[in-house]
């Protein structure tokens, strides 16, 4: 796990990455599944189904309404799972901290940090983290976290504060979109986006999915997926036919500016994008304008347009690429060696792991390569994302043309089978206008 990455002073300017693909990886072979979710219980504005992977049980959330109600719903569907992940959560984060801190604390941490902590310990330094963050994020997200706290008997305050470590811990993770000629069809737009983080803590053993369906004047309906009681969003598409797609950028470079504590907590302005925009042209005026945090590649697909951008983010850039000005290339590294491992292709924008990754980027745009003109959900799942071995915790490809939602996640830990990365198990397709048509209960 990456803990503080998003407050580290940025010693990887001018480095590579570590690690790489496995030499010889398997095509991932284990069968789409497609079955309609199970239905398991109702309450008064939200619905609640599970799906078998065949390697895990995910839960799928329909909540509907105000951000109270939602969140209410929300907690009342879900109450026991969330109460067991949050408290599991909350201790191992504080473990890993604690670690961080023993074994890092010169020179990785930013002395105001280490400061804060010395004063008050770990939990007010994450207490002050909220209060930073606080005037630049929407009311309504705190009003969600209140419904899921009355709901399930958890401290509002103790749920900002977990969601505040979205902000301290990033995953090196990757994403592609392909277009229009790249696709076997000839028209439209795939997007891919694997998660990378952390498999020795319980992410892994409570995979969910919320679809949210906001009452009017709050938004588009959009899936989330990430864990019970998680209101901050890494991975997701909406009812306007855009997805989002994030990579921790720890291995930055200079074009990447300064840092920042200072601002939108970044899960929630991914979160905005899909509960609010309606275009990628929306997204950037959003990107451009937030007050923004620590150095990320966010990436965001229009299946109406056919178009993917990724986005060089951080407090002091808000730069989108498209396939003809993609970067890192054709230099990298203070511009002084060629960036061969990051060719740009065709209808294709890419990152494999970081921003300075060659191994794992370079494998990815090779898997492109071979199939591009024939890219289909099928081989990305099972050639482009399996040969480049990336998605341990969960990953998704979003059909923005035909609304489909593909996922996959990983084996828990009680697995008693052969346990897998998310990238080796079974994907599961779900039809994004049945889930946005799923209709509030009436009770």
């Amino acid at each position: 796990m990456k803990l503080f990455t998003c407050l580290l002073p940025t010693v990887a300017l001018g480095a590579y990455c570590n690690g790489s693909p496995q030499k010889n990886p398997k095509d991932n072979e284990m069968p789409i599944l497609s079955d309609e979710p199970t239905f398991v219980k109702e309450v008064e504005n939200g619905r609640l189904y599970n799906v078998n992977t065949g390697n895990n049980v995910v839960t799928i959330a329909h909540v509907f309404g105000t951000p109270m109600e939602m969140g209410k719903a929300h907690g009342e569907l879900l109450k026991d799972t969330i109460v067991e992940f949050m408290t599991t959560l909350f201790e191992y984060l504080l473990n890993e901290i604690t670690e961080e801190i023993n074994n890092h604390i010169e020179p990785n941490l930013p002395p105001s940090f280490v400061e804060d902590i010395a004063e008050g310990g770990i939990e007010w330094a994450m207490d002050k983290t909220i209060n930073i963050t606080a005037p630049y994020t929407p009311d309504y997200f705190n009003q969600e976290i209140e419904g899921i706290a009355r709901a399930t008997g958890l401290s509002a305050h103790r749920l900002q504060q977990i969601h505040m470590f979205g902000e301290i811990t990033k995953g090196a993770c990757s994403m592609f979109g392909v277009w229009d000629e790249a696709l076997a069809s000839g028209k439209g737009l795939l997007q891919g986006r694997t998660l990378d983080w952390d498999m020795g803590g319980p992410f892994r053993d409570y995979p969910h999915i919320t679809v949210y369906h906001p009452s009017e004047g709050w938004g588009n309906d959009f899936i989330n997926l990430g864990w019970p009681g998680w209101i901050g969003s890494l991975t997701g598409m909406n009812d306007q036919l855009m997805g989002i797609s994030e990579i921790g950028a720890l291995w930055a470079d200079h074009t990447f500016g300064h840092e920042s504590r200072h601002g939108i907590p970044f899960t929630y302005l991914l979160r905005d994008i899909l509960q609010w925009d309606k275009s990628l042209d929306d997204s950037k005026a959003r990107v451009k304008g937030a007050t923004r945090t620590c150095n990320l590649i966010l990436g965001v697909g229009d299946g109406k347009i056919n178009e993917f951008n990724s986005v060089r983010y951080s407090y002091s850039k808000a730069d989108f690429f498209d396939d003809k000005t993609m970067e890192p290339g054709p230099w990298c590294i203070e511009e002084t060696q060629p960036c061969d491992w990051h060719p740009h292709i065709q209808n294709a924008v890419y990152h494999g792991m970081d921003w300075n990754c060659p191994n794992y980027s370079r494998r990815l745009s090779e898997r492109i390569n071979e199939h591009w003109g024939n890219i289909s959900p099928e081989n990305a799942i099972s050639d482009i994302i399996a040969h480049t071995c990336t998605g341990d915790v969960h990953n998704a490809v979003y059909d923005l043309t035909n609304n489909d939602f593909y996922f996959s996640v990983a084996s828990p830990h009680v697995y008693s089978g052969v346990p897998r990365n998310a990238y080796e198990n079974s994907y599961y397709k779900l039809d994004a206008d049945k889930l946005f048509a799923e209709e509030k209960p009436n009770l």
